[in-house]
């Protein structure tokens, strides 16, 4: 069935006569009633077909409809009686056609019929009444998906509508205001005015599913024909045959050899919306014409074509430039949604399941370099869409756009995401909340309503200036000037009475509250007066239910608790409130945020009453409470069950050593530093502070060119053996490099991080991309690789994707390397991370197809 939106008749094949193709055998129904000729449907509600509806010699009314690309179809008005989502729904008008000429046989013989999904009377949407629909057309092959419902995509832009009739305006078409193009950045040198229609209604830009091209008015094709042969001369040929125009309308051709077996990178053209923009690139721009060969080359056609040689008044966005692309269409407000997708995988609802895929586009339009990474989700395969600057992509620069295309597989719970190049990730995070599969129940009682909880802090001064600051001068930075809850800092601050979050709940009931700490530097305690709190999830893995009256929660983590509230109005309010653990020697914002638990009052009460309700305030643990830290973290365990299994490795293939902590830098000449003894704060991992590439590390290791860009070799142990936890050494510099540990696929995977005292011993929240690991062992002091594995839990260990390094301690993680691509492993302290705190995994590939990185996406960033 081809889903047209340029057309409002749907129709059947009813021609019987056809051999080893579909067709609609209308004698086999008993609810199948032809339309008569005089009937208003046929005389009324045809008034938009192209072509006027007609008598029959049987009086029946007939209807032939013509299509751009000069196919056509021939039949009979009739209504059935349709079955929809299992409901039958008699009474529905559609053709029942009996012949017509196809201008692709091929793939036309396999169809069964059209549906007509404009807004015409007669249309599908129409006549089913329904007020949203959503579709995805495969770029691999002529399947698709047609969702009828929310999808609720960011990229949204307005359809056009015109109540008065123009003679060259389709009124029931859905019309979308282009106002400009763009090849690779440069933008076509045209007037707006080019694109909006004319007093007659031509020039309109109509989104049409069955037209198979895009189709541009002369002016704008003529424009983008010559900026794409001027982009291209250099690499593509161009077919000399002033009388070879594809389909009429395309007279930009190529010659490229049989045996090429990809073509070179193109230029990207970009369709640029009101509010949206659609972006074409790679082999979406060239169409293999078939059968057409000049010599030993083949012939390849640019995609859009000259609407005016068609004779066709208008622009037209065809399902060639529509392939993985969400296609959104609003009927009640009149607009319609894009984000580009994998088709292919888009088969359940993105909002809904845990195995999805799931696109967010993202825009740069400020002055920044910007990349947002979906913190947690593994990526399997997808490690493109991972997210730091420089490791996975090269960040987006100004005025360019990358979709985020990425497949959740076996994740359920609460994560978030945020930007992952400098100091970004201060404002712009969100939470990330995977829901378990439909009738899939939680393993803990159905929460009466579930609650985010984001943790964040607020800079009077801009952040980017704070640490490049910090940097220069090899200083540390100045701490923030908040902390938030949701975005607020609630009554504890000077003049933020009115900006505190308010969690409004009626008594005996329980909820679901996520929290996550998206703070840039701080870990924090959390605690609700007078409430206990049941944890039961961390870092989306679920865990054995314990009870607690206060949370510790690192940079990184999440924790999802349940609140059984009182069973009774209590006559009382709550301060719910968060402050940092400090375990360093630097300064820190030492404040506490507060939001405020608030009951729904019985209704003889009046809101002036609760007004005065006495405020209780919980007391949170002192600031350096390693002692809470070390208990709240010990009580973590899996759930380790048949349905949600501990599947900790075992067998370990290879294991490592490292030493994470703070160092120092020399001063450049001539300069004065304000690190300790005048040198400049730096981090490491093994003593190598990271030193960021000027590429992405997966894309040189992708194309192969990752000579100069990193080396292969980081050490398995550090360099230099010394007492990490007692008297620090004389010499603290640390040395520099880009470095990556190059893993096997499927390597099982013991880690040992030792925190070192070099500067004073500190937690560090440690996070590793790609992968969760279980946490099999921690402790204070040195590791003793001799005793401490013997009192390592190998049964029900905690399974997260970020883990405190424990202050003047250690910790032990296991973890299977088994995704493919080059993986993050930072401290989420983010200063720390700017010092250097940073190092990548890279995982090769596995034999199988499903054990291999897939191909880079088209518009992937470049550096």
């Amino acid at each position: 069935m081809v889903l047209d939106t340029g057309s409002e008749l749907s129709w059947l094949q009813c021609n019987t006569t056809r051999v080893n193709q579909p067709t609609f055998d209308s004698n086999r129904s008993t609810s199948y009633s032809p339309i008569n000729c005089s009937s208003p449907t046929c005389t009324t509600r045809t008034r938009d077909f192209s072509l006027p509806a007609s008598c029959d010699p049987n009086n029946l009314c007939h209807a032939t409809l013509s299509y751009a690309d000069a196919s056509s179809a021939e039949g009979n008005l009739a209504s059935d009686t349709f079955n929809f989502a299992g409901s039958d729904i008699p009474g529905v008008v559609f053709g029942c056609m009996d012949s017509g000429f196809s201008s692709n046989s091929d793939e036309d013989s396999k169809t069964t019929g059209l549906m007509g999904m404009n807004r015409g009377s007669l249309s599908f949407v129409s006549q089913m009444s329904f007020p949203k629909f959503s579709y995805c057309i495969s770029g691999f092959d002529f399947s698709g998906v047609l969702l009828l419902g929310d999808a609720n995509f960011t990229w949204l832009t307005p359809l056009i509508q015109i109540s008065a009739p123009l003679p060259y305006f389709d009124r029931v078409a859905y019309t979308v205001q282009l106002e400009g193009i763009k090849v690779s950045e440069n933008v076509l040198p045209l007037p707006k005015s080019v694109y909006v229609p004319d007093h007659t209604g031509a020039g309109q830009t109509m989104v049409d599913s069955g037209t198979q091209f895009t189709f541009l008015l002369g002016p704008a094709y003529n424009v983008l024909r010559n900026e794409f042969l001027n982009q291209t001369g250099k690499i593509l040929r161009v077919l000399d045959d002033p009388n070879f125009v594809f389909q009429g309308a395309m007279d930009l051709c190529y010659l490229v050899p049989q045996n090429t077996r990809s073509l070179p990178l193109l230029p990207t053209v970009s369709l640029m919306f009101r509010g949206a923009e659609m972006s074409v690139s790679g082999d979406r721009l060239l169409y293999r014409v078939r059968d057409e060969v000049r010599g030993n080359d083949s012939v390849y056609c640019f995609t859009f074509g000259n609407s005016e040689l068609l004779g066709i008044e208008a622009y037209v966005i065809g399902n060639h430039h529509q392939q993985n692309m969400w296609m959104e269409f609003d009927l009640e407000k009149s607009r319609m949604g894009l984000a580009q997708v994998r088709c292919d995988l888009a088969g359940q609802r993105f909002d809904r399941v845990a195995e999805c895929d799931a696109p967010m586009p993202h825009e740069e339009h400020g002055d920044s370099k910007w990349a947002v990474s979906r913190h947690g989700i593994r990526q399997l395969q997808s490690g493109w869409a991972d997210g730091p600057a420089y490791i996975t992509q090269c960040p987006i620069q100004t005025g360019q756009s990358y979709v985020y295309n990425y497949t959740i597989v076996g994740q359920r719970g609460t994560l978030f995401w945020h930007a992952h190049i400098s100091w970004l990730r201060s404002t712009v995070y969100g939470p990330l909340i995977i829901l378990p599969k439909l009738k899939v129940p939680y393993p803990f009682v159905k929460p009466y309503k579930e609650v985010p909880l984001i943790f964040g802090e607020w800079f009077n001064a801009d952040t980017e200036a704070i640490i490049s600051q910090a940097l220069q001068t090899g200083g540390g930075p100045n701490v923030s000037d908040a902390y938030t809850i949701n975005g607020l800092p609630g009554p504890l601050y000077n003049c933020s009475v009115k900006d505190t979050f308010k969690l409004k709940v009626k008594p005996g009931r329980t909820y679901l509250l996520r929290l996550i700490n998206a703070a840039l530097n701080d870990e924090l305690f959390f605690s609700i007066a007078n409430h206990t709190l049941t944890v039961v999830e961390a870092d989306a893995i679920y865990v054995k239910p314990f009870e607690t009256e206060t949370l510790l929660v690192t940079p990184g983590q999440t924790t999802n608790v349940l609140l059984k509230t009182k069973p009774r109005f209590p006559y009382a309010t709550f301060l719910m409130t968060a402050r940092p653990y400090v375990t360093g020697l630097g300064t820190f914002d030492n404040s506490t945020v507060a939001g405020i638990l608030e009951y729904e009052s019985p209704s003889f009460h009046s809101p002036i009453s609760i007004k005065k309700l006495p405020l209780f305030r919980p007391t949170l643990p002192p600031l350096n409470d390693t002692s809470f830290a070390t208990t709240f973290s010990n009580k973590l365990r899996s759930l380790a069950s048949v349905q949600f299994p501990a599947n900790v490795p075992k067998n370990v293939d290879k294991r490592f050593f490292f030493t994470v902590g703070l160092g120092t830098s020399p001063c450049e000449q001539n300069q004065t530093c304000q690190g300790p003894n005048g040198t400049k704060f730096a981090a490491s991992i093994n003593n190598i502070s990271f030193v960021q590439p000027t590429t992405a590390l997966l894309q040189s290791h992708y194309s192969g060119q990752s000579s100069g860009v990193y080396n292969p070799e980081f050490p398995i142990n550090p360099t230099h053996w010394f007492n990490y936890t007692g008297t620090p050494p004389k010499n603290t510099f640390v040395s520099n490099g880009t470095e990556v540990m190059v893993l096997p696929f499927n390597t099982s995977v013991e880690l040992v991080m030792q925190d070192t005292s070099i500067l004073g011993a500190e937690s560090h929240p440690v996070h590793l991309h790609g992968f969760n690991f279980f946490v099999v062992g921690q402790g204070f002091g040195n590791y003793d690789s001799n005793k401490d594995p013997k009192n390592f839990n190998l049964i029900d260990p905690i399974e997260r994707n970020t883990i405190g390094v424990p202050s003047g301690g250690w910790v032990a993680i296991r973890f299977l390397a088994d995704n493919p691509g080059v993986w993050f492993m930072h401290c989420h302290l983010e200063v720390h991370t700017s010092w250097g705190l940073k190092m990548a995994w890279l995982v090769l590939d596995g034999k199988l197809p499903n054990q291999k990185l897939l191909p880079p996406p088209a518009d992937l960033p470049k550096c």
